[in-house]
């Protein structure tokens, strides 16, 4: 039977969380580069603190919060409309779900780029 200390376990998981960081990095940068201002990766760990106090786990919710993070900027949280979602006591979704579908949303009804209505989209 393998056995995997708790050491190498934490280094293993280390590992994979830096992954994730640059995996996100490199997303942003293609992606978002008029959000970016040159402090994309200090901006991605705080949006992943902020994504984990609010218990939203995952890869895909985690990284659905860095984006939206970068689209609204971090007081995305403090928004009303993203707070009564982030502390609403109905689960229909992840909430990191439920704030990129009123994002989406948002955006059609405004004619965004981001909903692909806007100039260029």
């Amino acid at each position: 039977m393998l056995e995997i200390s708790a050491a190498t376990l934490s280094k293993m998981r280390a590992g994979a969380e830096a992954s994730f960081s640059e995996r996100l990095l490199r997303f942003v940068r293609a992606r978002l580069p008029d959000r970016c201002h040159g402090n994309e990766h200090v901006e991605i760990e705080r949006a992943l603190e902020r994504a984990q106090s609010w218990e939203i786990a995952g890869e895909r919710e985690r990284a659905q919060f860095v984006v939206l993070w970068f689209l609204h900027g971090p007081d995305l949280d403090r928004a009303p409309w993203a707070r009564e979602i982030l502390t609403s006591p109905h689960r229909r979704g992840t909430r990191a779900q439920r704030l990129m579908e009123r994002t989406i949303r948002d955006a059609m009804v405004s004619g965004s780029k981001l909903a692909g209505g806007g100039a260029g989209g």
